[in-house]
């Protein structure tokens, strides 16, 4: 009589893809099965979470994107404008000063239209450097929804392995938990 042990080469240790609580063990020790079959399953309430909130993430980044293409649209609009209010505001200050000076304006009148004039220089210069501060506050937007969808995937991902299957076929050797039990 000859005694042994057979064993595969191909042997697998099951594990979480995070903490979470085991709803279901569908296999017992000594165990046929087949690849696909479910071994275990964590309860999806454990990753579910996560994923809501990187799809949270993911549609606010979204939402920020396409707010701030309406708002370059409507900073190139709106520049023409106000390149032309600074011609008015010019020519207010050209017209005051002759007028002051042929005695029919007062000079507070002339220092509130050269006011007017460097506000909208001021307003004027804030307007152009919105529309060359677009690229790269699209490039920001567009780097932080990368980082979002990386974490909405992981997420996903996770989800999906809370589902834990068997890679190939074999015998289960040991299963070290119960439905209920937390795992790591």
């Amino acid at each position: 009589m000859l005694n042994g042990r057979v064993e595969s080469p191909a042997l697998t240790h099951a594990a979480a893809p995070g903490v979470g609580r085991i709803l279901r063990i569908d296999v017992r020790e000594g165990q046929a099965v087949v690849p696909g079959q479910r071994l275990l399953e964590l309860d999806p309430r454990d990753f579910q979470p996560k994923v809501d909130q990187a799809r949270g993430e993911v549609d606010e980044l979204e939402a920020a994107i396409a707010s701030e293409e309406l708002r370059y649209k409507a900073d190139l609009e709106q520049l023409a404008q106000e390149r032309q209010l600074l011609e008015f505001a010019a020519a207010d200050v050209g017209r005051f000063e002759q007028l002051r000076k042929e005695n029919f304006y007062s000079q507070s009148a002339v220092d509130q239209s050269r006011q007017n004039l460097a506000r909208q220089q001021i307003t004027l210069r804030s307007r152009e450097l919105a529309i060359a501060d677009h690229k790269a506050r699209m490039a920001q937007l567009q780097a932080r929804l990368s980082k979002a969808r990386a974490n909405l995937d992981q997420a996903q991902l996770a989800l999906q392995r809370s589902r834990v299957v068997a890679a190939f076929a074999g015998y289960v050797a040991k299963v070290d938990g119960a439905a209920g039990d937390q795992v790591n």
